[in-house]
């Protein structure tokens, strides 16, 4: 109750359903997503829910909102991080921009909201922070090797993070969700 959770990603899919899910319980949630469409139709869901546009790619722009979003609410309780793209390509037909987008957004844009959250985090010994990974990660999946990889990589990237910051009291870990495939 009262905690402040940024969800990026938040718009759709299971990104909005944990927006909605945390605001009716009482927490005060910042979606962050590109779809400035859904994010009115979240918002309208219920009078805890804000919004801001968020390329989770562009680290100078998860920087400086999230220094907007610690400004104006005080501090982050928790980030969840939930903004992915998986593009249905071959990997050997898949070009090499498309391919960096998707390290941008699923892998990048978690590192970047990471650093952007965690010196508040540390320095109030306090926060939790949730990336979403996928039974993908482990398994693979005909025309998803980038989204694999990138989830594969934040399963890694979570265990040496978790490590890094326990002794401040602040956690990260990850969150697997069953895929359409």
């Amino acid at each position: 109750d009262g905690d402040v959770i940024v969800i990026t990603g938040g718009a759709n899919g299971i990104g909005r359903a944990v927006g909605v899910a945390a605001a009716r319980a009482g927490a005060k949630v910042v979606i962050c997503d590109l779809d400035a469409a859904a994010m009115a139709a979240a918002k309208a869901e219920h009078d805890s829910i804000d919004v801001q546009q968020l390329d989770v790619a562009d680290r100078e722009a998860v920087i400086a909102a999230f220094a907007r979003i610690e400004r104006d609410y005080g501090r982050i309780d928790g980030l969840i991080c939930a903004a992915a793209i998986q593009p249905r390509r071959l990997v050997h037909e898949m070009a090499p921009e498309e391919w960096r987008r998707v390290m941008a957004i699923n892998l990048d844009g978690v590192v970047w909201c990471y650093q952007a959250v965690i010196n508040g985090m540390i320095a109030r010994r306090r926060g939790s922070i949730i990336a979403f990974t996928s039974g993908l990660a482990h398994q693979g999946w005909p025309e998803a090797s980038a989204y694999a990889a990138t989830k594969a990589a934040l399963i890694a990237f979570t265990k040496s993070a978790a490590k890094e910051i326990a002794r401040h009291r602040v956690k990260i870990g990850r969150a697997s969700c069953r895929e359409r495939v």
